[in-house]
C-alpha cells in the first residue's frame, strides 16, 4: 500500500477520502469482533403435554435442555417455542418474566408455570417488547426467516 503522503492528485481531499475509508473499515472490524464476544442464546417454553405446567427458561440448545428435563418428568414434554437472542437479553426477559410472575396464582415452582402454552407465549412476547423495545411484527418476520434458515440448515 502507498504511504497516504505519496498519494497524488487533489493531494488533501485524497487523504482525507483514504482515512475516512480506512476509519469505516476499523469500525466495521471493531463491530464485527464485538459481535462475536456476544453469546447467543434461546429463550425457550416447554410444556408437559396433557394439561401439564409450562417452563420458560434460557438455554444454548433448547432441545437438549428440553431432553435433560424429560429424564426428570413423568409427564411428556414438547418445546413449543423458542426466541434467539442475544445472551445478555435473554437472561433479563427472563428474570423479568420470572420475577413478575413468582407471585402470582399461576407459578407452580422454579420456572414452571400453571397456565396454556399460547398464554405463556403471550407473556414472552410482551417481555421481549418491553426489553427490546422493538416491533414485534417486524421481529417475527425476522424470526420466521431465521427459523427457516435454522431449518434448512438442520
Amino acid at each position: 500500500m502507498e504511504n497516504l503522503d505519496e498519494i497524488e492528485d487533489d493531494g488533501a481531499d485524497q487523504i482525507a477520502r483514504v482515512k475516512r475509508l480506512m476509519a469505516k473499515k476499523k469500525e466495521q472490524e471493531t463491530i464485527r469482533a464485538e459481535r462475536m464476544k456476544r453469546k447467543i442464546s434461546t429463550l425457550y417454553l416447554i410444556e408437559q403435554m396433557n394439561g401439564g405446567a409450562v417452563k420458560i427458561g434460557i438455554s444454548s440448545d433448547p432441545k437438549k435442555r428440553m431432553a435433560q428435563l424429560q429424564v426428570g418428568s413423568d409427564k411428556a414434554l414438547a418445546l413449543i417455542n423458542f426466541t434467539v437472542l442475544w445472551h445478555d437479553d435473554a437472561v433479563k426477559i427472563e428474570k423479568a418474566i420470572h420475577r413478575n410472575f413468582q407471585q402470582s396464582a399461576i407459578h407452580a415452582s422454579g420456572e414452571w408455570y400453571y397456565c396454556r402454552h399460547d398464554f405463556a407465549t403471550r407473556i414472552i412476547e410482551r417481555a421481549i417488547r418491553r426489553e427490546k423495545g422493538m416491533d414485534f411484527d417486524v421481529w417475527m418476520a425476522w424470526r420466521k426467516e431465521f427459523d427457516e434458515w435454522v431449518d434448512g440448515a438442520v
